[in-house]
C-alpha cells in the first residue's frame, strides 16, 4: 500500500467573515494537490472546508482540512484501497480584511 501526501495550495485572498471571528476557509478541489501515485493513477479530492489557523489577519499563515474516505474520488482504473490516504491536507492560507462602510449622520 502506498503513502499518500496530500498539500492544500493556491489559497489566497479569501474574506474574513467578521462575525463569530470564523476560521473557515473555503476550498476547492483545485487547491489540493497530492503526491505518492504509482503513474497513470489519479485521485481527486473534495473537501469544502478548511480552518485558518487564525481568524485575525495580520497572524494567519496556513489552513488545514481534515480528509476522510468520502473526500477522495479515484479516476477510472484507480483503486483507493492500494493507497494509505492522507487524514489531513494544509499548506499557505491568507486573509484579506474586510472593507467597513458607513453611514455619517449628524444631529443638532
Amino acid at each position: 500500500m502506498l503513502k499518500l501526501s496530500a498539500y492544500i495550495f493556491g489559497l489566497h485572498n479569501s474574506t474574513a467573515s467578521g462575525a463569530g471571528h470564523n476560521h473557515e476557509g473555503t476550498l476547492i478541489p483545485a487547491n489540493f494537490s497530492l503526491a505518492g501515485f504509482v503513474t497513470g493513477d489519479s485521485i481527486n479530492v473534495m473537501q469544502p472546508a478548511g480552518l485558518y489557523n487564525s481568524a485575525n489577519v495580520p497572524t494567519v499563515n496556513t489552513v488545514t482540512a481534515s480528509l476522510a474516505l468520502g473526500n477522495f474520488t479515484g479516476a477510472a482504473g484507480t483503486l483507493l484501497t492500494n493507497y494509505a490516504l492522507p487524514t489531513t491536507a494544509s499548506g499557505v492560507g491568507q486573509i484579506t480584511a474586510v472593507m467597513l462602510t458607513g453611514v455619517q449622520s449628524f444631529s443638532p
